[in-house]
C-alpha cells in the first residue's frame, strides 16, 4: 500500500497526521488475525492469510512523508469454493 492520508483523494493534500492514523488502520486491519480477501490489478482473486509482521517503509523524497506498507501472505482458499468460503468464516454454513 502507498498510503497517502485519508483526504488526499479530496484535497490533494500530504497531512502527516491523517497519514500515520492510515497507516496505523491499515497494520491493524493486517494482524487482526481475519482472513483477507484481495483483488489484484489484473481481476485474480486471492483468499488469504498474512504473514509474518507488515513492513513500513518512508519516501525520503517527501521527507520521509509518504509510507509504504507490505506484508507477506500465503493463499489459504478459492473465493468461488463455497467450501473455502464457509471454512474461512465469509460466509455462514447454509443449514
Amino acid at each position: 500500500f502507498k498510503v497517502l492520508g485519508y483526504q488526499f483523494e479530496i484535497d490533494k493534500h500530504l497531512d502527516r497526521n491523517s497519514i500515520v492514523e492510515q497507516t496505523n488502520d491499515i497494520v491493524a486491519f493486517l494482524t487482526n488475525s481475519k482472513p483477507k480477501c484481495i483483488k489484484d490489478y489484473n481481476g485474480n482473486i486471492y483468499m488469504c492469510k498474512v504473514i509474518n509482521s507488515p513492513k513500513i517503509s518512508y519516501d525520503a523524497n517527501w521527507g520521509n512523508g509518504i509510507t509504504t506498507v507490505s506484508f507477506d501472505w500465503v493463499e489459504q482458499g478459492k473465493y468461488n469454493s463455497h467450501e473455502d468460503m464457509v471454512d474461512l468464516g465469509f460466509v455462514d454454513e447454509v443449514q
